[in-house]
């Protein structure tokens, strides 16, 4: 069996992590910025899609940077990244920013961020 350090570092391994990223980005993007999600049966009111979509969003960042940067770098990315998308809702015509989506967005990356923490430990016992 391989290494885990070989097997992240892998180039192919590596591409496609940053591309699951990218895709990663370009759904949470466009969900966040869709004129009328309630036409897709999405409702952006929802706080728990906002919590978990966060949780997602900062996950992805961790898979993408694993092996290249220290912990908190997707951190660093998502706070604003997520924030500003939040923001950005007010430049579309039927959508506004709200405090509470905010609030719900950094506690998602919170939460995100500590699974993050637990899964890096995990990956340090196993090598």
């Amino acid at each position: 069996m391989r290494d885990l350090n070989s097997i992240i570092s892998n180039a192919s391994v590596t591409k496609i992590r940053q591309t699951q990223f990218l895709v990663a980005i370009a759904i949470f993007s466009t969900l966040s910025l869709i004129p009328n999600p309630d036409s897709l049966g999405i409702n952006a009111s929802n706080t728990a899609l906002h919590f978990i979509g966060n949780i997602l969003l900062i996950l992805s960042a961790w898979v993408a940077c694993l092996g290249r940067y220290n912990i908190w770098m997707p951190l660093l990315f998502a706070i604003p990244y997520s924030i500003l998308i939040e923001l950005s809702q007010g430049l579309t015509a039927t959508r506004q920013p709200e405090v509470v989506d905010i609030l719900a967005n950094i506690a998602g990356l919170a939460v995100g961020f500590l699974l993050c923490i637990l899964l890096e430990k995990g990956i340090k016992a196993i090598k």
